[in-house]
């Protein structure tokens, strides 16, 4: 294991301790796996909103409600939807994210970063 892993991975260990310890947050099972996802770039965060208002464009999901942004794990689906949002004369900001969080729903994995 390179040693830059190694230690990101022991400042995960020293915030999952901090949490609990000194601001008396669960920890859960959250951040307690690794997975090598294989690229440097783990998924992309699309928002876009109306070019002649400070108002974000919302998506509605059943069970979240509604997002100002989607993400997207694979990239042409994620230029795919940005080229769509243009051409309904939107701004788009499309960005690469390192994490992402399912708030708690899950047991959030690690993911590499390359």
């Amino acid at each position: 294991m390179p040693a830059a892993l190694r230690q990101r991975l022991r400042l995960v260990l020293e915030a999952r301790r901090y949490a609990p310890d000194s601001l008396g947050l669960g920890g859960g099972a959250t951040y307690t796996t690794y997975v090598d996802v294989g690229r440097d770039t783990l998924l992309l965060v699309l928002s876009a909103s109306r070019r002649d208002k400070l108002r974000e464009v919302t998506w509605t999901f059943p069970i979240v409600a509604s997002c100002r942004t989607r993400a997207f794990f694979v990239a042409e689906r994620a230029r795919r939807a940005g080229r769509e949002l243009e051409g309904a004369g939107l701004d788009v900001y499309l960005r690469p994210s390192g994490a992402f969080s399912t708030l708690g729903y899950f047991s959030d994995p690690l993911f590499s970063r390359r």
